[in-house]
């Protein structure tokens, strides 16, 4: 007969709870709201970044190596964060990332000129490779040990991603033929900023949630400690005097 199988039960997942209990970890949650982010705003610059150019007269192989510049760019920021590694791994260093892609957004809002809209593209490239670099490494450490596996965080992250290219050219596209391409890039900075404030509070939560769970376990500890004895001062256990034989006596 085959041996009883020792495996736990299956974690099996269904989008709709699976998803919303995984967007609850905070790691999870700010891993996958910049990387939205970041995938909307690229999504947005592919759009108004070649339009804008045309607009001022530039041919289509200006505006090729516009585009191939900043991925250039990219690969180059992808590979320092690499390097880098824990040093961006982190629920502070992710709320920084949006905020600097917010930041990055300003010389849009300042002119239409080429000098603008490439300052534009290289600045936000910056943050947006730091991010695609560090969004997955972030979240996929915060995990419970029965709960979903690293298939279903990426799988979470990349939808959320999708989702955000799919959406920001739309509304991008909408907001810029009623208002101009301004009000695109400035809806773009004020959600960045938004988020980057909300990241922010969470990392400083997180961070006091942590501190006080490492005190409360260094007194249980010391504690413990106390009522087994651990900080007791040590006994010194003697062997009893040697006495006198009482036959040995007698001779």
């Amino acid at each position: 007969p085959a041996p009883p199988s020792t495996a736990g039960p299956r974690w099996r997942y269904t989008w709709g709870g699976s998803t919303l209990a995984l967007l609850r970890r905070p790691a999870v949650l700010a891993g996958a709201a910049t990387l939205a982010l970041s995938g909307g705003v690229a999504s947005l610059l592919q759009l108004l970044v070649p339009l804008q150019l045309h607009a001022s007269g530039h041919s289509a192989q200006d505006i090729g190596v516009v585009l191939s510049a900043g991925a250039l760019v990219y690969i180059g920021v992808s590979a320092l964060c690499v390097h880098l590694g824990p040093r961006l791994t982190n629920l502070r260093a992710n709320a920084w990332l949006a905020l600097l892609l917010g930041l990055a957004l300003v010389p849009a809002l300042v002119g239409s000129a080429l000098v603008w809209v490439v300052a534009a593209v290289v600045l936000t490239v910056l943050p947006r490779a730091a991010i695609g670099t560090v969004a997955y490494a972030l979240a996929t450490d915060d995990r419970d040990p029965g709960g979903p596996g690293r298939g279903a965080v990426l799988g979470v992250l990349n939808s959320l991603w999708a989702v955000a290219t799919v959406l920001a050219p739309v509304l991008a596209g909408a907001v810029s033929a009623a208002a101009g391409p301004r009000w695109a890039y400035a809806g773009a900075a004020a959600l960045a900023g938004a988020l980057a404030l909300s990241l922010h509070r969470g990392a400083r939560h997180a961070g006091l949630t942590g501190q006080v769970s490492r005190r409360v376990s260094r007194r249980v500890s010391r504690h413990a400690g106390g009522r087994t004895g651990a900080d007791r001062p040590p006994v010194t256990v003697r062997p009893p005097a040697s006495r006198p034989d009482p036959a040995l006596a007698a001779r």
